[in-house]
């Protein structure tokens, strides 16, 4: 499998949906207890930004979440594959 960034992007926007919701929040809220811009937060969601680790960690903090738990794209795709996936994207990145 190779490693698609929009993908990942798109997973990741998924998650932070998918937690805010589970909180009841709106994106006004969570953009609120993030001190960020309401829009900021949508294009996250919608795969259109890139976000910094700071912002990561705000939102996960926002979120009463980890890190891991914002990652952890099991959910969509085969476990195995993901793990396999994961290796590929850590050895890329590690060595060039």
């Amino acid at each position: 499998m190779i490693y698609n960034e929009k993908e990942t992007m798109k997973k990741f926007g998924d998650n932070i949906k998918k937690y805010r919701n589970r909180l009841g929040l709106t994106q006004e809220k969570l953009a609120e207890l993030c001190q960020t811009e309401t829009s900021y937060i949508g294009q996250i969601e919608r795969a259109e930004k890139c976000v910094s680790i700071k912002a990561i960690e705000q939102i996960c903090k926002s979120l009463n979440i980890s890190v891991q738990d914002l990652f952890d794209f099991s959910y969509n795709i085969n476990f195995s594959c993901y793990q396999q996936t994961s290796l590929l994207v850590v050895r890329q990145h590690s060595f060039g």
